[in-house]
Order: structure tokens, then sequence, then C-alpha cells
């Protein structure tokens, strides 16, 4: 019993150091036709995803207002056809019920993984938000109401390489203390009081930053926490 429970203690530990920037990414590329919404590794490694777990899709202009876009769904992937440019497209995704077990992360909810004799650690729900900017524009700096959201104070398309981004991160319309945003090459940088913080550009075309956020769930036997986690992402000039 106790070398059991030793095991579980660092499969616990293991699991808790799996930094943000290993799990998969979600943004959108811009594509000859539109855009696509990937899931994978920024910025080139995408990977097959169920199309019916994208929830939510929206379209804005520079400025900040709404444009129509319609869906093309294949058997693994969304392709988007804004009405007009867009200059910015936020996705939400539900992927489901996850567990992390004695023999690893399993895609299943606990009552499942215990039907198969899994050893559940802890179980939860995955929800993740992206937003994409494509365009300069006043819209990159106002926040467009994700539950979950990275807002840039400036524009991020004016920004180059070395420079600082600051940003403010809200969760459900409150700023967020002390997480921790993360680049697509891994340098970390925590929120203040405010859910403040200031975002190294890296040496990369391509910039995307994650970050996630835990919340607890009672009496629910499918799932201990909520992981929310929210992405932005968007491509400088050196």
């Amino acid at each position: 019993m106790a070398s059991f429970k030793i095991t579980i203690a660092l499969v616990i530990i293991s699991l808790a150091l799996v930094p943000t920037a290993c799990a998969h990414h979600l943004w959108v590329i811009k594509t000859n036709e539109g855009f696509m919404v990937a899931r994978g590794h920024a910025p080139a490694k995408t990977q097959d995803y169920d199309p019916s777990l994208v929830k939510g899709v929206k379209a804005f202009d520079r400025n900040g207002n709404p444009v129509l876009v319609t869906r093309k769904v294949t058997q693994s992937r969304v392709f988007l056809a804004p009405e007009k440019d867009a200059s910015m497209i936020t996705v939400r995704c539900d992927w489901g019920h996850r567990v992390n077990t004695t023999q690893g992360k399993k895609l299943m909810s606990r009552q499942e993984a215990e039907k198969l004799g899994l050893t559940v650690v802890e179980s939860f729900f995955s929800t993740q938000f992206s937003k994409s900017l494509f365009n300069a524009g006043a819209g990159n700096t106002k926040a467009v109401g994700l539950p979950f959201e990275i807002i840039p104070l400036d524009d991020p398309l004016q920004f180059h390489h070395g420079e600082k981004l600051p940003v403010q991160l809200i969760f459900q319309g409150h700023p967020l203390e002390n997480a921790a945003i993360i680049s697509v090459n891994g340098q970390e940088t925590k929120t203040d009081k405010r859910g403040l913080a200031k975002l190294t550009i890296a040496p990369a075309s391509v910039q995307l930053f994650s970050t996630r956020h835990k919340v607890p769930e009672q009496n629910n036997p499918d799932k201990d926490y909520h992981l929310y986690t929210t992405f932005l992402s968007f491509e400088v000039k050196k």
C-alpha cells in the first residue's frame, strides 16, 4: 500500500511539472482559400481533430467589428471563409473529458477509465479558446468577449523581435493574477494582481502565447476540475 501511494504521488508530481507549452496548441492559419482552425504544435505541426468539437468561431475586422464567417467542415478539419477581410478570428473548442492515470493521459471520462481497470489520478474537462491576429488595427487591442482571454494593450503586429508586448489576462470578466503565460518557445511570464504582464516577442515569425486555469468541480463524479486554456497568436516581421 505504501509503495502504491508513493507511485500515485510521483505521477501527480510529474503531471504538475508538464509545461503548458507541451500541450496541444489551438490557433488559426491563413490559407490560400481563407483560414483553417489548427490543432497541434505551432507553428507547423497540425493534427487531425473532431470538427464537431469546434463549438464557436467569430471573425472581426481591423476596428473590431464582427464579420460574418462561414464554415467548411471536412472529416478532420474546419475551414473558414469570412464574408470580407478578417483581421482577427476567435475559436472555442470543447475537447471533452480527460483523465490522468498511472498509465498516462487518456481521452475519456473517469467512469470509462475505471471500467477499463485504470487507476485514475485526476479527471477533468478541457475547453480551449484562441485568438489569432492577421492585420494591424485598433481592434487588436479590444476585448472580444472570450470567457478566458489574453488582451493586448498595444497592437502586437506593430512589435518586433525582443520587444515586450503589454497584455492583460481576463477570466470570466475579471483579471487573473499569478497566471503563467508561456510563449511557443517556452518562456514563462507571470501576471500581476491586475492580470497584467509583458510578453517578450521571440526571434521567430509566428508568435503564440498560452495559459491555463483550473476551476475545481465539487461533487462531480466525472471531473475534479475544468481546465481552461487560452491562446494568442500572430506573426511579426523581422
